[in-house]
């Protein structure tokens, strides 16, 4: 698996997406204390809403991710999910209470879409790029992802949505784009086909 260059892209940006997951629970409850007007106990709300739609809709959002082409799609269509949902967590600083507790609310519920899709499509990549005899292996790899974005994550994304305010936000929503941009085009040896951003847009927004 360490010689599989392709795997270990593949690897690589799921390393940097992944890192969405600690934005939830490090950058996300700072960000609602130190910048925005929403009360303290706006968080718990916040994690309701995204533990609830991992409830409801994971084996939903699972449905059809099996095919490696298929994966690659969802893939991308998260990066964009997490991407938009960062421009929403920015525009909720500074603002009126009410506006900032609704903005937050959406951007919840966008972010957590992403984070559905995005799961389903990374398993699907991480087993379909996989070479079936040494599956243990290469998964051995892939789970290295999940822990590289655990490990240096909440300093990243700490140093980014309160070192940086909105700028931060905004190169976070660039990272996560660009991320799945490239992950797809590892996968299938193309770039997003136009269309696929504005359908991506009209479905989160």
């Amino acid at each position: 698996a360490l010689r599989d260059r392709k795997f270990l892209g593949a690897t690589a940006l799921n390393a940097l997406m992944s890192l969405h997951f600690v934005l939830q629970n490090v950058a996300i409850p700072l960000w609602i204390i130190r910048e925005t007007s929403a009360p303290k106990w706006w968080i718990s709300v916040v994690m309701v809403v995204n533990t609830t739609a991992v409830i409801l809709f994971q084996m939903r959002a699972s449905r059809g991710s099996g095919d490696l082409v298929a994966g690659a799609r969802l893939y991308i269509r998260a990066g964009f999910a997490v991407a938009i949902s960062c421009i929403l967590y920015a525009m909720s600083g500074h603002i009126s209470t009410l506006y900032a507790c609704l903005l937050l609310i959406l951007a919840a519920m966008v972010h957590v879409f992403g984070e559905l899709i995005g799961s389903a499509g990374s398993w699907s990549i991480g087993f379909g790029l996989a070479q079936q005899e040494h599956q243990g292996q290469y998964q051995g790899v892939f789970s290295l992802s999940w822990g590289l974005g655990g490990t240096l994550g909440p300093a990243f994304v700490t140093a980014m949505a309160i070192g940086l305010g909105k700028s931060g936000w905004m190169i976070m929503a660039a990272m996560f784009a660009a991320t799945g941009i490239l992950m797809h085009k590892l996968v299938t040896g193309t770039w997003v086909p136009k269309e696929v951003v504005s359908q991506e847009i009209e479905e989160t927004v």
